[in-house]
């Protein structure tokens, strides 16, 4: 299921859904990562920048490695925020991606 596909079941179940904050990086404007820990078992997205897979997904189990993933900044509840922001961090610093 799609980000935009959980944001329209959700709004037909009657939940108020937010935009999401974006924080900026370089000139690029990304999704903010998660800055509290999520329930336990949440599917969440780490930012990887030195692989050929921008972001590599892990359930939350706040097991200490979760806990600095989440004091770095780098997880997110989607794929595709976990990997934008892979992006503007590699764009930021001068390198590409493709």
């Amino acid at each position: 299921m799609t980000e935009a596909q959980m944001v329209a079941a959700l709004r037909a179940k009657g939940y108020l859904i937010r935009e999401p904050e974006l924080i900026r990086i370089g000139r690029i404007n990304v999704p903010k990562p998660l800055m509290t820990p999520p329930p336990i078992g949440t599917p969440c997205w780490r930012v990887v920048i030195d692989d050929i897979p921008l972001a590599d997904g892990l359930p939350w189990d706040g097991c200490e490695y979760d806990k600095i993933m989440l004091n770095r900044r780098i997880l997110h509840l989607t794929k595709e925020n976990a990997e934008a922001h892979a992006k503007a961090l590699i764009k930021a610093s001068g390198g590409t991606y493709e």
